[in-house]
């Protein structure tokens, strides 16, 4: 096993990025890698937690499955009540 296969926090950007398949084209594989790095620095930055990183993705499991061909909630109303319902849940994890 290389180096770059094991997933640790410190090869994390490294890691995801080298999972990019053949077909993905430079301009693509150029935003994703920066996405990925500006992701992986907010992350540390923020000190997030595992109940933060799990409610986070609940939020986006949600709002993927409300989405249709028809209904895009990824760019909709939806975002408003995301922040301040993250904010609420952190503030209760951190009461305990």
């Amino acid at each position: 096993m290389s180096q770059i296969d094991y997933f640790t926090e410190e090869r994390s950007v490294e890691a995801v990025n080298a999972r990019m398949g053949d077909e993905v084209t430079p301009r693509l594989r150029e935003v994703m890698a920066s996405l990925v790095k500006h992701l992986h620095g907010f992350i540390r930055e923020v000190e997030l937690t595992q109940a933060e990183w799990e409610v986070a993705i609940e939020f986006l499991t949600r709002t993927g499955q409300m989405c249709d061909d028809k209904r895009q909630e990824f760019i909709r109303k939806q975002w408003d009540g995301f922040l301040p319902t993250l904010y609420r849940r952190r503030c209760a994890i951190l009461r305990g």
